[in-house]
């Protein structure tokens, strides 16, 4: 049973970040991936669903569409695509329950993968180019503070120039949005702190208070995956927060130690982005 580090899928996404990661690094800047051109998050265009953990990177990485259909889906549906078209590998996880000879319960289940393909949006012949919504960026920040506003994080501005998130007092610190130099700007590293702010026990519970120096990498490789994950929900540009470039060694070393760094930080991001959209649902049924 190969392990989830040894999948193709996996080391291509990684080989792929590291190649990404690097050039960050030779520029002096931080990590802001290269991806091909989608505009939003990628997703099945015929469910809706949105590509998580890893898969959702992968996507970024390989289509210049957001949206995503396999073979089979597309034949049934009399659908062609471009002759020459690639497809692309995606995994999907799959818990085993039972035990494969006696067919009883497993009284400890476990998570294999099952790697499966799908054609870009942009190999399909005659799919319409998507409508991009008419909403001017003032508009865009306008629905961003409500989706915030959703959460209901404590979140305190000041003229201090660090942006953080206080595990102990639960709460995030930003400077005011004119030390910014954009509003996307000011926003992707809200969203970062949003990030680490789901982290607490009352959430998601990741964050114990006792990290030691790789996990808090891997924390903060989660919350800027997240970042970038929400950025392209709202259509605004990603910029990487002042702490991105100090991480990319870490990051490299972890993901040359470990092929599946980068697909477990995704995971939990992904983990994080139905968080915070659970909430503005939520919310909407209540209203």
């Amino acid at each position: 049973m190969a392990k989830l580090a040894d999948h193709r899928v996996v080391k291509d996404l990684t080989e792929k970040a590291i190649i990404s990661i690097e050039n960050a690094v030779k520029k002096g800047l931080g990590w802001k991936p290269e991806f091909t051109g989608s505009s939003g998050l990628a997703h099945n265009m015929f469910t809706g669903h949105v590509l998580t953990g890893g898969n959702q990177l992968v996507a970024l990485f390989s289509g210049s569409d957001d949206r995503w259909a396999t073979p089979n889906a597309l034949k049934a549906k009399k659908i062609a695509w471009k002759k020459g078209s690639k497809v692309t590998w995606f995994l999907k996880p799959i818990t085993i329950t039972k035990d494969r000879e006696t067919g009883k319960d497993l009284k400890n289940p476990f998570v294999i993968f099952s790697s499966y393909k799908m054609l870009n949006g942009a190999d399909i012949v005659g799919l319409p180019q998507e409508e991009a919504e008419e909403v001017t960026l003032e508009e865009r920040h306008i629905k961003i503070d409500e989706l915030i506003s959703t959460l209901g994080a404590d979140i305190r501005e000041s003229s201090r120039g660090k942006c953080f998130y206080s595990p102990k007092e639960d709460y995030i610190h930003m400077p005011f949005k004119g030390c910014f130099n954009s509003l996307d700007s000011y926003y992707a590293t809200l969203f970062h702190e949003i990030g680490h702010w789901t982290g607490h026990k009352s959430r998601l519970n990741r964050l114990d208070g006792k990290q030691d120096k790789s996990e808090y990498a891997f924390e903060e490789l989660v919350a800027e995956l997240f970042s970038i994950y929400m950025s392209k929900f709202c259509n605004i540009s990603f910029e990487p927060t002042e702490n991105n470039a100090t991480y990319l060694s870490s990051w490299l070393k972890a993901l040359k130690q470990d092929p599946s760094f980068l697909w477990k930080a995704s995971g939990k991001a992904t983990d994080i982005l139905n968080y915070v959209l659970q909430a503005q649902e939520e919310l909407k049924k209540a209203a």
